[in-house]
């Protein structure tokens, strides 16, 4: 059984619209602290292939700035007769870790202004840390907090309306394309009625919920054992693949 908790939308008060967006000056996402070295070349000129692993006779790009790359990190080729770049796995990681608690949210069927959608969200998400938004394309946002509450807050505490309109928030990945379909995951709050209470232990509950799609956290009162009339996790479902409604448990359903 699964279902998620009902929210009101009112009219967010005066004092919460802001200006517009963050000036250019500071980056819209705080930048990756990882000292960057550099080795210099012993002589050969500037080539394409130096060029995009960031050879000292050019300008440094910010992105060279923010984070160390190794010599083996960036690698050209080519794929079907066109140039490839192609990146390390340790790199790409590297590049991800300052957007691990990033939410992209997408407004269904009505167009915003960033201003307009940056008070809402401020409104309602009411963030403890800072949270910094950024404006893609199909009214699509990415949202990044440097909370691990306010994220979570965000991520599991919906459903979100916006003038009527729902506000979908899922979790940004690396393989993330504002042409994605808005519909493919959702985050939802599960029940697991009449569980045996030796059950309620974190592990036991994370690895029921990673059988129904990806467990996010567990509701306070489960983790808690305070309630035991149902355990409720809340789990990111793939709406492209048909739903489970029910786990068999040790050899009971």
């Amino acid at each position: 059984m699964l279902s998620a908790p009902q929210t009101t939308c009112d009219p967010p008060e005066a004092d919460m619209a802001i200006s517009g967006r963050p000036p250019d000056s500071s980056p819209a996402f705080p930048p990756i602290t990882t000292p960057i070295t550099h080795s210099a070349p012993s002589s050969p000129p500037l080539n394409y292939k130096l060029a995009l692993a960031g050879s000292p006779a050019s300008s440094p790009t910010k992105a060279q700035q923010w984070t160390f790359i190794g010599e083996h990190d960036l690698e050209v080729g080519l794929y079907n007769g066109e140039p490839e770049l192609r990146i390390s796995s340790q790199l790409k990681e590297r590049l991800c870790l300052p957007w691990k608690r990033t939410l992209v949210a997408r407004l269904l069927g009505k167009s915003v202004s960033y201003q307009y959608i940056c008070s809402q969200l401020r409104w309602k998400w009411k963030p403890a840390g800072s949270m910094e938004i950024l404006d893609l394309n199909n009214s699509t946002f990415l949202v990044n907090f440097s909370n691990e509450k306010d994220y979570l807050n965000a991520l599991t505490g919906g459903p979100w309306v916006i003038l009527d309109h729902y506000l979908i928030v899922h979790q940004w990945s690396h393989t993330f394309r504002t042409s994605d379909k808005p519909h493919r995951s959702v985050v939802a709050w599960v029940q697991l009625p009449e569980l045996p209470i030796h059950f309620y232990h974190r592990e036991v509950l994370f690895a029921m919920g990673n059988i129904l799609g990806r467990t996010i956290k567990l509701d306070y009162h489960t983790e808690h054992r305070e309630r035991g009339k149902f355990a409720r996790i809340a789990v990111e479902l793939d709406m492209t693949k048909p739903l489970k409604t029910r786990i068999r448990l040790d050899g009971f359903w």
